[in-house]
C-alpha cells in the first residue's frame, strides 16, 4: 500500500475548526498518520488514520477505543525528538516525498520555531512539505512554482537562508524582479494577491513562503 501512495497526511494535535474545503482537496489520495492528539480531529472528520504515532499522553480514550486495530509507533513522552519531527522522519523512511501537516498554528512559541524548522530537513531529505491549518499555508518555494488561490489572499516571501534570490513574482500587487531577500529585513512581508493564479520563480538559496487562503489552494 505504501508504495502506491506517495502523499502522507500528518494530522497533530488541533485547536480550531478546520476548513472542510480545503481538507478535501488535501485528503485525497494520501496516507493519514494520527500524531497523537490528531486522532480526536479524525473523528471529528469521520475519518480513519492509517498509522497512529507519538507518546499518546493526548490522544482520547474514545479514540484509543475506535482506533484500536489501527497499527501504532508508539515513542516515551521524555524523547529529543517531537512527535511531529519523528512522524515526519516516518514519511520519510517510508518514501513518501509529498507531506502535508495539519496543525492549528497557535502553539507556544517554541512550537510554532520548531515546526519551521521542520523545513530545513525537508529541504534536505528532498521532501515536498506543507505545514497548514487549512487556511493559513507554510511551504518552501520550487525553483519555479504556480500557485491558485484566492484574490486578495495575504502572501508572504521569508528566506530561511540569509538570503534568497527571487527571479520574479507575478500575479502579486508588489511584484519582485531579481530581487535579493534577506532573512533579517521583512522586504517579502504582507504582498497581496491581485489574480487568481500567482507564479514565484526563485534562483538561490531557501524560501519560505506562507500563504492565507481560505477557499482555494493549490500547488502546481
Amino acid at each position: 500500500m505504501l508504495q502506491d501512495i506517495k502523499k502522507a497526511i500528518l494530522v497533530t494535535f488541533f485547536e480550531k475548526e478546520i476548513n472542510p474545503v480545503i481538507w478535501e482537496k488535501f485528503r485525497k489520495d494520501a496516507f493519514l498518520i494520527a500524531v497523537d492528539g490528531g486522532a480526536d480531529l479524525l473523528i471529528e472528520l469521520g475519518e480513519k488514520p492509517d498509522l497512529m504515532t507519538g507518546d499518546f499522553d493526548s490522544v482520547s480514550r474514545k479514540a484509543n477505543e475506535l482506533f484500536r486495530d489501527v497499527k501504532r509507533l508508539e515513542f516515551p513522552a521524555e524523547k529529543d525528538f517531537t512527535d511531529t519531527e519523528l512522524a515526519i522522519e516516518y514519511a520519510y523512511e517510508n518514501n513518501f516525498r509529498e507531506i502535508i501537516a495539519i496543525n492549528s498554528l497557535n502553539g507556544r512559541p517554541d512550537q510554532i520555531y520548531g515546526l519551521l524548522s521542520h523545513f530545513r530537513y525537508a529541504k534536505k531529505k528532498n521532501i515536498d512539505l506543507l505545514i497548514s491549518d487549512t487556511v493559513n499555508h507554510i511551504f518552501t518555494v520550487r525553483k519555479s512554482e504556480i500557485i491558485n488561490l484566492d484574490i486578495n489572499s495575504t502572501v508572504s516571501l521569508i528566506p530561511l537562508t540569509e538570503e534568497a534570490e527571487v527571479v520574479s513574482t507575478s500575479g502579486l500587487k508588489y511584484p519582485l524582479s531579481n530581487e535579493k531577500l534577506y532573512n533579517y529585513k521583512n522586504r517579502g512581508i504582507s504582498n497581496v494577491a491581485i489574480k487568481e493564479e500567482i507564479k514565484i520563480e526563485t534562483k538561490k538559496g531557501i524560501l519560505l513562503a506562507t500563504v492565507a487562503s481560505k477557499d482555494k489552494f493549490l500547488r502546481k
